[in-house]
């Protein structure tokens, strides 16, 4: 009887601990683009500037992400997650 109740007790938690949530994914907040004017530019050029405000899924922090360019950031767009290997 008592090495039943230990086998029912640990199966369980074996299974549990197969269950991890991904650290490195979050939650897509707001996203967007922001124009640079040339006269604030460090370069003296006017560009745009891609980001995407997530929330992680194990910490429920808020990062910004900013990304390279407008085809990444329509990409994500219509993703509901965003993973990151930096968090």
């Amino acid at each position: 009887m008592k090495k039943l109740l230990i086998i029912l007790i640990t199966v369980p938690l074996i299974f549990n601990s197969c269950k991890k949530e991904d650290c490195s994914c979050g939650t897509t907040i707001d996203s967007g683009t922001d124009h640079i004017p040339y006269f604030e530019s460090s370069t003296g050029e006017s560009y745009n500037v891609y980001y995407l405000v997530v929330e992680n899924n194990c910490t429920s922090n808020i990062d910004t992400f900013f990304l390279k360019d407008i085809n990444t950031l329509n990409y994500f767009e219509n993703e509901d997650t965003y993973c990151s290997g930096s968090w």
